[in-house]
């Protein structure tokens, strides 16, 4: 292999690098706009937390806040 060769792997595997980086930024802050969302719901009395016979939570509207 001589120099281009490796210096183009090289820019490739940056590239890859960026993109994967860029992906997992976009995952990690839709979730966490999510989970900043459940809070604020809770804490604002919005939603309920239960929590089951397993130990699974789950995490829904008040009664009230569906017009029941």
């Amino acid at each position: 292999m001589n120099d281009i060769e490796i210096y183009a792997i090289a820019i490739v595997a940056v590239i890859w690098f960026l993109i994967a980086q860029q992906v997992t930024l976009n995952k990690t802050e839709e979730a966490n706009d999510k989970l900043a969302d459940t809070l604020y719901g809770l804490a604002a009395g919005k939603l309920e937390a239960k929590i089951d016979t397993d130990g699974d939570v789950a995490i829904r509207l008040k009664p009230n806040q569906l017009g029941e």
